[in-house]
């Protein structure tokens, strides 16, 4: 019985020659073929609530504006930790479109381990759900606490 992946066995021991696009750039090639698809459906309350890809392209800018805006950029380390949701994926798309490196970690992650993590990625902002940040202690936030984001705000 043939594996979907099967067809990639002819590139076994192949080199590629080219460049892998990024994660940005994939998420742009999608959108661009299905911009007015829905790229998340979820359900808040008794609603059933969808973004188009195009709407989501439109909050990962406004995401990636806000953090150049607060001096944050390529090379700069930012963490997120949050639930599974459409919020969390636009963080993580947001802050890559920004040139600055995503430190994802375990929502399910004891506080101390996140504290000692925050300190030593020396990460310049935060995406977290509003529980894991109530939990920090002020010592272990990036000196600027205007670059913490609750990924479960309202």
């Amino acid at each position: 019985m043939a594996r979907a992946w099967d067809v990639l066995e002819t590139y076994r021991g192949t080199l590629f020659e080219g460049d892998w696009p990024s994660i940005p750039h994939m998420f742009l090639i999608t959108m661009e073929k299905h911009a007015g698809s829905k790229a998340f459906s979820i359900i808040k309350g008794d609603e059933n609530v969808s973004l188009t890809y195009q709407q989501v392209h439109q909050r990962i800018l406004d995401v990636a504006t806000y953090l150049l805006s607060k001096g944050i950029g390529k090379g700069d380390r930012v963490i997120l930790n949050g639930k599974n949701s459409p919020e969390w994926a636009i963080a993580y798309l947001g802050i890559l479109f920004c040139k600055a490196t995503v430190v994802p970690l375990d929502n399910q992650m004891p506080t101390g381990q996140v504290e000692a993590l925050i300190t030593f990625s020396e990460a310049k902002g935060i995406f977290a759900d509003r529980d894991v940040i109530e939990k920090l202690s002020s010592r272990s936030l990036p000196g600027s606490q205007d670059i913490i984001i609750y990924l479960d705000a309202d």
